[in-house]
């Protein structure tokens, strides 16, 4: 039996049966499993594997080349709208294997359907990685895309201790979620990390969310790419996958690589000043601000920080700044009146 609250669905809302003390106490250990590793062999793309407990669910297989039943190994549980498991799995591939994530990608996964098939497909998945698969039951990390995305939050609430991060792309929480700042004694809920398109129609939506959580407290970074309503390309994913690797350190989940951490500041910091130099200002200026971030505590942030305070001394910053947040927030009150108008 799974040791993994499983996640219920009454009418449309989510939620997960509380655990009793003997599963808490199961959670808290690490699988050490491997029975399956003859279907699943590492450093390949196992296309369909059908889960043994539910034989209607199908997933998407990568282990990474150095996987052995010798540790536990992060897992990205990726939720495709439209079920296309090995789309978003070929874009993640590279990253998973040179940091070692096991990637399940469902091929039953659905957004804006009558019927919600991705709390039966989490499930699934995560009883099978459990039965089969040597995973860290605190690494957990939910990937998503427009409707799995917003899903992933109730997902990811319901099962906080175990899902320590949400990737999700062009798509917000879903309406009223009841976020919260972090308290002392409370499991903290995932980290997240989430994008949008320049040309996404939901782009207003991740603007106000990185605010909303921002005054919230809540560790998050929310970026934008060049594209539409869409799964960003590897680099994209790459980046979201390395910053969970980062948080997780912060965390205490993993231990802290310290020339890990100053090659990936160095790498961001130098795509922030190639930036600026080619003229992006206000786009540099808020890799800059992101940088400060994302790395504080981790490593010095003084060049970023010299950096961002030079941009913020350009008038055209601030006013890109103003602008865009005037351009959301007239969507966000059209969007209102939409609603209104429809009855929604």
């Amino acid at each position: 039996m799974s040791r993994f609250q499983r996640l219920l669905v009454t009418g449309l809302l989510l939620v997960a049966l509380p655990p009793s003390a003997a599963q808490a106490s199961q959670l808290a250990t690490a699988s050490r499993g491997g029975t399956g590793l003859a279907r699943l062999p590492a450093g390949q793309v196992v296309e369909r594997v059908t889960i043994r407990s539910n034989r209607q669910q199908q997933y998407a297989a990568f282990l990474p080349s150095r996987y052995s039943t010798d540790q536990a190994w992060p897992v990205l549980v990726v939720l495709d709208p439209r079920g296309r498991a090995l789309l978003p799995l070929d874009r993640v591939r590279e990253v998973a294997d040179r940091l070692g994530y096991i990637v399940l990608s469902s091929w039953n996964s659905r957004s804006d359907e009558p019927e919600d098939h991705n709390a039966d497909a989490i499930n699934a998945i995560l009883d099978d990685a459990d039965r089969l698969l040597s995973i860290d039951p605190h690494r957990i990390y939910l990937v998503g895309q427009s409707g799995t995305a917003r899903g992933s939050w109730i997902f990811g609430y319901s099962l906080r201790g175990n899902v320590a991060g949400i990737i999700g792309y062009g798509a917000g929480t879903p309406r009223d979620f009841p976020l919260e700042s972090p308290r002392p004694g409370v499991p903290a809920g995932p980290d997240f990390f989430g994008a949008a398109g320049i040309d996404d129609y939901n782009f207003d939506e991740m603007w106000a969310l990185d605010a909303r959580l921002d005054s919230l407290g809540v560790r998050h970074h929310i970026g934008w790419f060049d594209g539409i309503h869409a799964w960003p390309g590897a680099a994209d994913l790459a980046e979201a996958v390395e910053w969970m690797h980062l948080q997780a350190m912060r965390r205490g989940l993993l231990a802290a690589d310290r020339p890990w951490i100053d090659a990936l500041y160095r790498s961001r910091l130098g795509d922030a000043a190639m930036m600026r130099a080619a003229g992006a200002s206000y786009r540099a200026w808020r890799r800059f601000r992101a940088i400060e971030t994302d790395f504080a505590g981790l490593h010095d942030i003084a060049a970023a920080t010299e950096h961002r305070r030079e941009l913020e001394r350009q008038p055209g910053v601030f006013q890109a700044e103003r602008h865009l947040g005037e351009l959301v927030r007239q969507q966000e009150a059209f969007n209102r009146k939409l609603g209104e108008v429809l009855g929604d």
